[in-house]
C-alpha cells in the first residue's frame, strides 16, 4: 500500500511540474498551491469516479467501500489529512515558504502513514471512511505489462522534465542524468504590479559604495547585511568601500562577524605587516584563520595591501566580533567549535558597543562599518518601541546583533540590507527563494541590473512586508522600512560567485606542524584526511570561482520526482519478481 501511494504521488508531482512549466510565464503562484489543486483533482477524478488510483491499479489493489458515500468521505478525509491539516499545523509553527511546507509535509505524512498503517492496518482516512482494500491475484503477463507501462510513464515524464528544465536553465552545470542545474528562480511575470518599483529605480543614481559612504555623513555606525557566507562578490564591493579615500579619512574601522575576538592581536599584526611578495602574503593570509568565505580571504589580503601604502594614523583596522566560535585557523575550527546560544548576538554587538564608547571617551575617530550576516543585521529603523512591539517572533524583532547596537545608539546607527534571495528555515532543510516572489529581481533586471543604493522610507521596496526570513517573520506585519534604513543592489543572484582561496593545504600543514600533531596517530586521522582533501591551489589565479548553487526551490521538486520514480519502479520490479517466484514455485509443486 505504501508503494502504491508512492507511485500516486510521483504521478501527481509529474503532472504538477508539467503544468507549472506551462503556466509559470502567465501569472505568479506558489507551486504548493498548484500541487494542492492537482492532488485534490487527482483524488476526485481517479478515486471517486474510477474507484482506484494508478498506484493501486499497478499492484492490483481495489477498494471495498460500504457504499458510494464512503468513497466520497474517503477522498475528503485523505485531502484533509495529507494537505489541509499539515498546512495549518506548519503555518502555526511559522513555516510559510511553500517549498519548506512541501518538504515538511512529505516527511511528516510519510511517517504518519506508516504509523496509522501499523495501528489500523490501513491509512487513518480509510479507517475513518470505513473503506477496506482487497489485493487481487494478477496474472504474470498483466503484472509485466503494468511494469512496462510504469517504466514508460517514468521515462517519458523524466525526459519531458529534463527537456523543459534544460530549455529554461541553460548552463554547463549538470545536476544529474543530464539535467542542467536549475540555478534560476521562477520569474515574476511582467505586470503593472512591478511598474512602481521600476519607476523608482530609474530615479536613483547612487551606487552602493556612494550610498554607504554617504550614510557616514549622518551616522557613526553603519550595519551592512552580508549575504550568504560563501558568496564572494559582496566582498569585492566592501573592498571598494573601505579603499575609498572618504572611508580611510573619516571612518577607518570595519567590524565583521568572521573572526574570533580571541585572535584580534593576530589580525592587528597581520594588517600592519608588509610582506616581501604576493606569495608569502597569500600564504600568511591563508594561515590567519578558517575562512567560511573565500571572498573574505581576498578582502583581508587586499586590506593588508591597502594598509601597506597608508601612514599609521590612517591604516584601516579590521575588528573581529565573534566571542563564541574560535576560527583562528583551520585546525582549531575542525578541532573545537564553541557552542553558540542566543547570547551570541548580544556578545558580538557588545564588541562594537564597548569599542565605540572607548573611542568617544578618548576623543578618537569612532565611525565604523559593521558587516554581519542576514538576520544579525536587523535594526530598528521604524523605531525601537514600534518594532519591539511585534513580539510574535522574537528573533526577527529582538535578539539580533544589529538591534542591540541600535538600542545603544538609536540616533547614530543605520542598517543597510542587500537585495538578495531569502532564506526559509524549515524544520528539516533550509530553502532559498526570491524576495517578494521575484518582483524585486524583475524590477532590477528591467533596470538593466544597475548597481544602486537608496533609503527605504517612502519607497515601494520599503513598503513591502518583510519576507526575507519567512520562518522567523512569517507572522509579522513589519515592513522592510521598519527594519532597515536603506538597501543596496550590487549584482543579480545569477552573477553571485563562490571562491576557493589558495594555500588551504599549506595553512593546514602549518597548523599541524605548529601544534605538533602526529599524523601517524590514528586519533588524528581526520587531519590527514583534510590535508589530502585540500589540493594545493597555489597556482590558481584569484581563486577558483564557481556560480552559487542557491536555487533549491527548483532543485527540490525535480529531485523528489526522480527519487519517487526510482522507488516506484523498484517496488514494481520487486512485485513482478515476487509474482514470478510464486508462479515458479506453483509449477514446481505441480
Amino acid at each position: 500500500m505504501v508503494f502504491a501511494n508512492v507511485i500516486d504521488f510521483a504521478v501527481i508531482l509529474l503532472i504538477t511540474l508539467l503544468v507549472d512549466y506551462a503556466l509559470q510565464s502567465l501569472f505568479y503562484y506558489d507551486i504548493f498551491v498548484l500541487l494542492f489543486v492537482i492532488f485534490a483533482t487527482y483524488q476526485f477524478v481517479v478515486v471517486w469516479c474510477n474507484g482506484v488510483t494508478f498506484g493501486k491499479w499497478f499492484f492490483g489493489i481495489e477498494y471495498t467501500p460500504e457504499n458510494r458515500n464512503a468513497i466520497f468521505k474517503y477522498t475528503i478525509a485523505k485531502i484533509l489529512c495529507i494537505i489541509v491539516f499539515p498546512v495549518i499545523l506548519f503555518r502555526v509553527l511559522g513555516v510559510a515558504d511553500p517549498y519548506a511546507l512541501f518538504l515538511n509535509i512529505i516527511s511528516c505524512v510519510f511517517i504518519f502513514h506508516i504509523f496509522s498503517a501499523t495501528i489500523f492496518k490501513k491509512p487513518i482516512w480509510a479507517h475513518f471512511a470505513k473503506v477496506g482494500y482487497v489485493s487481487q491475484n494478477q496474472k504474470l503477463k498483466f503484472v509485466f505489462a503494468k511494469l512496462v507501462c510504469l517504466f514508460f510513464i517514468i521515462i517519458v515524464g523524466f525526459s519531458s522534465i529534463k527537456y523543459i528544465n534544460n530549455k529554461i536553465h541553460i548552463n554547463d552545470a549538470r545536476f544529474f542524468l543530464g539535467i542542467n542545474y536549475p540555478f534560476e528562480f521562477k520569474k515574476y511575470p511582467n505586470s503593472k504590479v512591478v511598474e512602481p518599483y521600476i519607476y523608482f529605480l530609474k530615479t536613483q543614481n547612487q551606487s552602493p559604495k556612494e550610498y554607504i559612504l554617504g550614510l557616514f555623513e549622518k551616522y557613526d555606525i553603519v550595519i551592512l547585511q552580508e549575504s550568504y557566507h560563501g558568496e564572494s562578490t559582496q566582498w569585492e564591493m566592501i573592498s571598494e568601500i573601505v579603499s575609498d579615500t572618504a572611508f580611510i579619512n573619516n571612518v577607518g574601522n570595519i567590524f565583521t562577524e568572521y573572526g574570533s575576538t580571541m585572535q584580534q592581536n593576530k589580525i592587528d599584526s597581520f594588517l600592519n605587516t608588509v610582506f616581501p611578495n604576493d606569495t608569502i602574503l597569500e600564504q600568511e593570509t591563508a594561515c590567519l584563520m578558517y575562512y567560511m568565505s573565500g571572498g573574505f580571504y581576498y578582502f583581508i589580503k587586499n586590506l593588508n595591501l591597502l594598509n601597506s601604502g597608508l601612514p599609521d594614523s590612517l591604516k584601516v583596522r579590521s575588528h573581529y566580533c565573534d566571542t563564541q566560535i574560535d576560527c583562528d585557523d583551520i585546525i582549531t575550527f575542525i578541532q573545537t567549535r564553541s557552542k553558540a546560544d542566543y547570547n551570541r548576538d548580544r556578545l558580538m554587538a557588545q564588541v562594537t558597543i564597548d569599542w565605540y564608547n572607548a573611542q568617544v571617551a578618548a576623543g578618537k575617530r569612532h565611525k565604523c562599518l559593521v558587516v554581519t550576516n542576514y538576520r544579525h543585521a536587523h535594526g530598528y529603523a521604524g523605531g525601537v518601541d514600534y518594532v519591539k512591539s511585534h513580539t510574535n517572533n522574537f528573533r526577527l524583532t529582538q535578539g539580533n546583533q544589529g538591534q542591540y547596537i541600535w538600542e545603544q545608539f538609536p540616533d547614530k546607527t543605520a542598517a543597510v540590507m542587500q537585495s538578495q534571495y531569502g532564506k526559509s528555515r524549515s524544520l528539516f532543510v533550509p530553502i532559498s527563494r526570491p524576495v517578494h516572489k521575484g518582483k524585486w529581481d524583475l524590477a532590477f533586471e528591467i533596470n538593466q541590473n544597475k548597481p544602486v543604493g537608496f533609503n527605504l522610507k517612502n519607497t515601494p521596496f520599503g513598503n513591502d512586508y518583510y519576507d526575507m526570513y519567512p520562518l522567523r517573520g512569517a507572522k509579522t506585519k513589519l515592513k522592510y522600512k521598519d527594519i532597515f534604513t536603506g538597501m543596496i543592489f550590487y549584482k543579480p543572484y545569477l552573477e553571485l560567485k563562490e571562491v576557493v582561496h589558495p594555500y588551504r593545504q599549506h595553512a593546514l600543514l602549518q597548523s599541524i606542524k605548529a601544534k605538533n600533531i602526529d599524523l601517524e596517530d590514528p586519533k588524528n586521522s581526520r587531519y590527514l584526511f583534510y590535508s589530502q582533501m585540500f589540493d594545493d591551489e597555489a597556482q590558481l589565479e584569484n581563486g577558483l570561482h564557481d556560480a552559487m548553487n542557491i536555487s533549491l526551490s527548483n532543485f527540490v521538486p525535480i529531485f523528489v520526482y526522480v527519487f519517487l520514480s526510482i522507488v516506484s519502479l523498484s517496488s514494481m520490479l520487486i512485485y513482478f519478481v515476487d509474482n514470478l517466484t510464486i508462479k515458479n514455485k506453483k509449477e514446481i509443486a505441480e
